[in-house]
């Protein structure tokens, strides 16, 4: 039974990181590099998903799929600051999981399981408009660290990435937890529901971030501008 349970669990993490670091690089590509924070963080959906279904277990997955994502991107690590927005980027996105996880469980065991509304009102606060709070911070610090982005544009990267993290837990998660958690599989789902939802996350990566680009450039320039 032991060996069966560690099996699937090297398993589990193997899927978690590969699919982090997929996730990552996939959200890396759609954003332009002067904007320092893709539209949608797809990571977070993934980690906040399969860790409201499988809890802390994935945590090993989660840092090692981090690490690839940050180190894929060639950061320089010559002195200590450096390091220090290493170590900040990596565990960015562990711990908002470990926050939506942590929050999730403590609300959960507050309501009624069957009242699916309240939990996902509940679901809404804690893990789309909290939990992003403990990566936003600590990444967007991390950046101006690294002097990846200029500290007079900290407040902004941080609501960036604060957004991206919320807009991943709202689709990515969601979409997660229609498929396989067991309280939203009661909730008839097939394929052409799933169609749906892949169509809907496509188009609104693609027109958001479009806007969004736009949006970014005309708050560089303003504040070049002022300067």
């Amino acid at each position: 039974m032991s060996r069966t349970y560690d099996r699937q669990f090297i398993v589990l993490n193997i899927c978690i990181t590969l699919a982090y670091y997929l996730g990552g690089e996939a959200s890396l590509f759609l954003h332009a590099p002067e904007s320092h924070a893709p539209l949608i963080w797809i990571p977070t959906g993934i980690s906040v998903g399969f860790g409201l279904i499988y809890g802390y277990r994935i945590l090993p997955g989660i840092i090692l799929g981090a690490i690839c994502v940050v180190f894929s991107q060639g950061p320089q690590v010559d002195t200590a600051l450096n390091l220090v927005g290493i170590a900040l980027q990596v565990l960015a996105g562990p711990l908002q999981a470990v926050a939506a996880i942590a929050l999730h469980r403590y609300g959960s065991s507050l309501l009624d399981a069957k009242a699916l509304i309240k939990r996902m009102g509940f679901y809404l606060i804690t893990c789309v408009v909290i939990s992003p709070i403990f990566s936003s911070v600590p990444g967007s610090l991390a950046l101006c660290l690294n002097g990846l982005a200029p500290w007079e544009l900290y407040w902004f990267i941080l609501f960036n990435w604060w957004f991206a993290d919320a807009l991943g837990v709202q689709i990515i998660s969601l979409f997660i937890l229609a498929i396989l958690h067991p309280t939203m599989k009661t909730v008839p789902i097939g394929s052409r529901q799933i169609l749906e939802i892949l169509v809907i996350i496509a188009a609104t990566i693609i027109v958001s971030e479009a806007n969004f680009n736009d949006k970014f450039d005309n708050a560089t320039e303003n504040l070049h501008s002022l300067e």
